[in-house]
């Protein structure tokens, strides 16, 4: 019996759980299309954690009671979710990745 087959299969399948899925993280989108990470949004919220999601940005917002308002801009789980915070002079699209024409990680 050829273990080779079963071995590369067995090695994909560890390669792909391993991997980060990047398929539900969002993204801020500028007005020219192109997309930073959600860490960038430290620069005005210092206290920050790490948020992957408009949901678990708006956990954050609520815990540290900043006022705030949300609008989806579509009718499904994709469509881009804007916030506004004026206290942190914010006002941010949050987009999934599949929506970014280019991608910025990281604050510059």
């Amino acid at each position: 019996m050829n273990r080779k087959p079963l071995l590369l299969g067995f090695a994909i399948l560890a390669i792909s759980i391993a991997r980060p899925a990047f398929a539900g993280d969002w993204l801020l989108m500028s007005h020219d299309g192109e997309c930073a990470g959600l860490d960038i949004l430290s620069r005005k919220l210092p206290d920050l954690p790490t948020v992957r999601t408009p949901d678990e940005f708006e956990s954050y917002l609520k815990s540290a009671r900043l006022g705030y308002s949300r609008k989806t801009h579509g009718n499904d789980a994709q469509s881009p979710i804007e916030f506004v915070v004026p206290s942190a002079g914010l006002s941010v699209v949050l987009v999934p990745r599949e929506q970014c024409q280019g991608v910025m990680l990281g604050p510059r």
